[in-house]
């Protein structure tokens, strides 16, 4: 039975990093094992975002996307730069990126997000690229920084009569 993952993030580096170059390259993933770090990639899509030095922001579109309706694919729902001014209790401008994306598959274990930063700017002392996996129990597995939540959903033969999507993975 497919199921449907969901996949959040909202990088920002303020000023103080600009100017920067962001790439997040988002996998879906089916661990060879249960909660095992080795997996096997079922789909990929790179998407980003940078600063210039005069705080011009530039959205990296998403590459390998699906359309909805696609079974298998990863579907890009929001994907957005903006510029967030400083104020009185944020001393520095920040650049935020917006990314939302989900996946319906099927995995012989739990669909998993495994996504790459490679940037100019990285945080947490690590070395680009490297696997953003740090709130993950499970690494490499990306889990959304202070949720909790792996994103995985039931699709239930309803939602799936009133859409695309099969009842079961091809």
């Amino acid at each position: 039975m497919p199921v449907k993952l969901i996949f959040r993030d909202y990088p920002g580096r303020d000023s103080r990093d600009w100017p920067f170059t962001w790439e997040g390259i988002l996998e879906v993933a089916c661990p060879i094992s249960s909660k095992s770090p080795n997996y096997r990639p079922l789909t990929t899509i790179n998407y980003g975002f940078g600063v210039d030095v005069n705080g011009n922001a530039t959205l990296l579109a998403p590459s390998g996307n699906g359309n909805v309706g696609d079974c298998g694919k990863i579907i890009v729902t929001a994907n957005s730069v903006r510029i967030i001014p400083s104020t009185q209790t944020q001393s520095y401008p920040i650049a935020e990126l917006t990314m939302e994306a989900y996946y319906i598959g099927c995995c012989e274990e739990d669909l998993n997000w495994v996504q790459t930063i490679n940037t100019t700017a990285p945080r947490l002392q690590r070395t680009s690229p490297y696997t953003d996996d740090e709130a993950s129990q499970t690494p490499p597995y990306y889990m959304h920084l202070g949720t909790g939540e792996w994103g995985i959903q039931s699709y239930t033969t309803e939602q799936t009569a009133i859409s695309n999507y099969p009842i079961t993975c091809p």
